[in-house]
């Protein structure tokens, strides 16, 4: 596939459309397939899985244990068919830059790098999860154990006598009462009137499950395959969302998507990064739809840019001028007479009579002009 960059000239209609007959088939099929890998890959990730929150780490890691294999190949489906979106999205920008003088052909690097990065990086932390999974299932035991023992330490220290009058004998009980009430990390206890704050310790189980957290984040910080994965992803992600609006506002100022489907796709783009909704249906809803046009099978035609070889950018309501010269069909002729308004008029009824002759300047008709030349001769 090549490309013009600015400052250089556009390829000819006919190389435009010899590209366009070559390639659009073959990126119609790819939109069409990547969406249907990635549609799969996300239905075999939910369907008959609890997945659990975001919002515990160690769950995430014990579910990912549980369900490695299935996660991964999964993982890797999906990044499989985000890369195949790059044949529909570089064949799209092309189409565009070879009807642009200002469109940046360099650009196509990113356009190229988006899908790639973010694919790759998908597989590359589903297999770094996999095996912060495994480390974490592991040493969870150890970790619990030691937790639990060191709480129930804890409690039995604070469980021993601290009265200091206990033990003295019974004339010198005091009648003061305990009243233990448990706050955040602390009990409050008054005695003969003196009120004593004391740290609680946690219990066994509230140590244990913040055991399990610790541990879950500290090996999610220190799995390398982890962080390579995320950091590509973040990478692809931002180039696919520049790739994807840059792409189809050019596609849309060339005439080659409508309106409608350019904002969509723009849309699709910037909800990788704001999700306001899904951005994974979204992509691929519009790579489908974009594929299916290529393919011939949408119910609309494509736009007359496509078969014209150059740009037909959209126009607007307000500027509609009608149908093209060529397609208009011979004007009909309008039989008449003018003359500029200074000039004296003619009859035209052909009687000479006053009745609808113009009135000059002074507000007088022809008629009414010749009686007053004749009343001076």
């Amino acid at each position: 596939m090549e490309a013009t960059t600015p400052g250089t000239d556009l390829p000819s209609k006919q190389e435009l459309l010899d590209f366009q007959s070559t390639w659009m088939k073959r990126a119609g099929a790819a939109a069409v397939i990547g969406a249907f890998i990635v549609a799969a890959s996300v239905v075999l990730q939910q369907v008959g899985l609890n997945v659990p929150s975001g919002k515990s780490d160690a769950e995430q890691l014990v579910f990912g244990h549980a369900h490695s294999s299935r996660l991964v190949y999964s993982s890797i489906l999906q990044a499989l068919g985000l890369i195949t979106f790059l044949a529909p999205l570089l064949f799209l920008f092309r189409s565009a830059n070879g009807r642009a003088q200002r469109m940046r052909g360099a650009f196509a690097g990113l356009i190229i790098l988006g899908p790639l990065a973010f694919g790759l990086g998908l597989a590359l932390s589903a297999v770094g999860s996999t095996k912060a999974a495994d480390k974490f299932h592991t040493q969870e035991p150890a970790a619990i154990q030691h937790a639990r023992q060191t709480a129930q330490q804890a409690q039995q220290s604070q469980a021993a006598p601290s009265n200091p009058l206990q033990g003295k004998g019974k004339s010198t009980t005091p009648t003061a009462t305990t009243a233990p009430t448990t706050t955040t990390g602390s009990t409050t206890i008054n005695l003969n009137g003196t009120t004593t704050t004391v740290s609680t310790p946690v219990t066994p189980d509230q140590a244990a499950s913040n055991a399990r957290e610790n541990l879950a984040d500290h090996i999610n910080k220190h799995t390398t395959l982890l962080i390579v994965g995320g950091l590509i992803s973040t990478v692809g992600v931002l180039a696919l969302v520049f790739g994807m609006i840059y792409t189809n506002l050019w596609a849309m100022r060339t005439g080659l998507l409508t309106r409608f489907w350019g904002a969509l796709g723009m849309a699709f783009g910037l909800f990788l990064v704001i999700p306001i909704f899904p951005p994974i249906p979204g992509l691929v809803l519009w790579f489908a739809a974009i594929g299916l046009m290529f393919l011939g099978v949408w119910p609309r035609p494509l736009p007359p840019a496509w078969e014209a070889g150059e740009a037909i950018p959209w126009q607007r309501r307000e500027d509609d001028l009608g149908p093209p010269v060529s397609e208009r069909g011979e004007a009909e002729t309008v039989e008449g007479s003018g003359r500029e308004v200074s000039e004296t008029p003619l009859p035209e009824d052909g009687d000479g009579g006053e009745q609808g002759q113009a009135v000059d300047q002074y507000g007088q008709t022809q008629g009414q002009r010749r009686k007053k030349r004749k009343r001076r001769g």
